[in-house]
Parts: C-alpha cells; sequence; structure tokens
C-alpha cells in the first residue's frame, strides 16, 4: 500500500508543508501517521484527543519512538543519526506528556523521561532486563519452572531503578505466574496485583486481564472470597462468548462457597 504524501514526508525529515497534495484526496491517517503529524505541529490538544480514543495503543505507538532511538545509538552514532536520535525522543517526550493529560496518569511521561535519561550502562541493563525476560519464557516452555520464575524477577529487579514501567510489569506478570504454577498462590498474587496496576495505569488492557485471570487463580486458592468476587466480576465485564460464559460458572461457584 503506498503512504500518505504527509508519512514520506516526514520519514525523510522534510515537514509537513515540503509536498503537498490535494486534502479531498488525501488517505484517513493511521495513528503512527496521526502521531507524527500532530507533534510535527505541536499540537497538544489534537494528541490528548488521539490519544483519548485509542487508550490501548498509545504507549506502544510512542514506545516506537524510543526503541527507535536506542536502535540508533546501539548502531553507531554520526551527526546524522544523532539528529535522527534526538527527533524520536524529542517527539516521545511530546507525545506522553500528552498521554499523561490525556488520562491523567503521570507513568506515561515518567517512563519516556526515564528513557530518554539513560546512560550507556542503563541503556544495557535495559536490554538486560528484555533478555531476561525471554529466557524466562524459554525457561517455561522447557518445564524449568523455578529458572522462570528467577529470570523474570532479574527482568524486574533490572527494570525498577531504570524507570522502565512496561518491564516491571512484564517481570512481575510472569514471575507471578510462574510462582502460582510453583503453588506460591501468595507470591504470586503480590506480583500479579502490582503488575496489574502498573499495566492498567499504562493502558496494556490485554496484559491487564491477564493479570486478573492469575490473580483470581490466586485468591481462589488462597480462600479470599471476597476479593475473588471482585476480580470475577472483573473479568465477566471485559469478556464475552464463551469466556464470559465460563467467568459467570465461575462467580456462582465462588459465590456459592
Amino acid at each position: 500500500m503506498q503512504l500518505p504524501t504527509v508519512l514520506i514526508a516526514l520519514s525523510l525529515g522534510f515537514t509537513a508543508t515540503t509536498l503537498s497534495a490535494p486534502q479531498d484526496d488525501a488517505k484517513p491517517k493511521n495513528i503512527v501517521e496521526q502521531y507524527h503529524a500532530l507533534s510535527e505541529a505541536r499540537d497538544m490538544d489534537g494528541l490528548v484527543a488521539l490519544w483519548q480514543e485509542n487508550e490501548y495503543r498509545t504507549l506502544s505507538t510512542i514506545d516506537q519512538d524510543l526503541e527507535g532511538s536506542l536502535a540508533l545509538w546501539e548502531s553507531g552514532l554520526d551527526a546524522a543519526k544523532t539528529a535522527a536520535m534526538n527527533g524520536m525522543q524529542e517527539r516521545a517526550l511530546f507525545g506522553a506528556a500528552a498521554a499523561t493529560k490525556a488520562f491523567d496518569r503521570p507513568i506515561f511521561l515518567d517512563y519516556a523521561s526515564a528513557f530518554c535519561s539513560w546512560n550507556d550502562a542503563e541503556k544495557a541493563a535495559f536490554r538486560g532486563g528484555q533478555a531476561a525476560n525471554g529466557r524466562a519464557y524459554e525457561a517455561k516452555g522447557e518445564g524449568k519452572l523455578k529458572e522462570a520464575r528467577d529470570a523474570a524477577e532479574e527482568c524486574t529487579a533490572l527494570a525498577l531503578p531504570l524507570g522502565d514501567w512496561w518491564g516491571c510489569a512484564m517481570g512481575l506478570g510472569g514471575s507471578g505466574g510462574f510462582k502460582l504454577e510453583l503453588g506460591d498462590a501468595k507470591g504470586g498474587l503480590s506480583d500479579l496485583s502490582r503488575a496489574r496496576l502498573i499495566n492498567q495505569s499504562l493502558g496494556l488492557r490485554g496484559s491487564e486481564l491477564r493479570n486478573l485471570k492469575g490473580m483470581l487463580a490466586c485468591l481462589i486458592e488462597l480462600g479470599h472470597t471476597p476479593r475473588a468476587i471482585t476480580v470475577c466480576q472483573e473479568l465477566i465485564e471485559a469478556s464475552e462468548g464463551e469466556a464470559r460464559t465460563e467467568y459467570e460458572a465461575q462467580l456462582k461457584q465462588i459465590q456459592g462457597e
């Protein structure tokens, strides 16, 4: 599919006014294109509205710039790459400020500003956390649950001092699930509860629901009925079809017990 003229201009480093096309012929912009155009225009109100309409894609869109800037740094910087890296980070910070304003959650701007502040050692630690998260699920696939738990906890330990909230949520969500499988429902609940709150703040709904599902299993195991009912009701409201039916049946069972 051919890219709209405005996106081509932006990707080449030109301003949106460098090239022109009849407005009537312009194709609808996707979220990334709109984010780029609104940031270029420094349209805070427009970007706030875009995020409010697309909450669950906000972080991943901003993160493309953050990860892209890190990839440029890792490739070895020259003048052109440095300018491109700085541009990506500036746009990410503007986008994160708009997200914080859109949802009244400081975590977006805190995450982006932390990312842009890292020194060389901290950038390496960030990559180390990502690698630890990958090892956790490799170990899980091999049936090595203790190794998986330990690797997930390493991910969290590396991410937390960096302000890498997404990495923290990944690590806690992983270790919480692995602890549950290892029979440590209390430890699993502690990790999954924290992961859920971070994911909710970041607008990562799919991850939040996975955390809630794990929390429910922990709560049932621990016999924490009132909280289990609350979590199960949240899952019912967020589900449809067979999944909703299953949670409704599970709720009746919990209430009966």
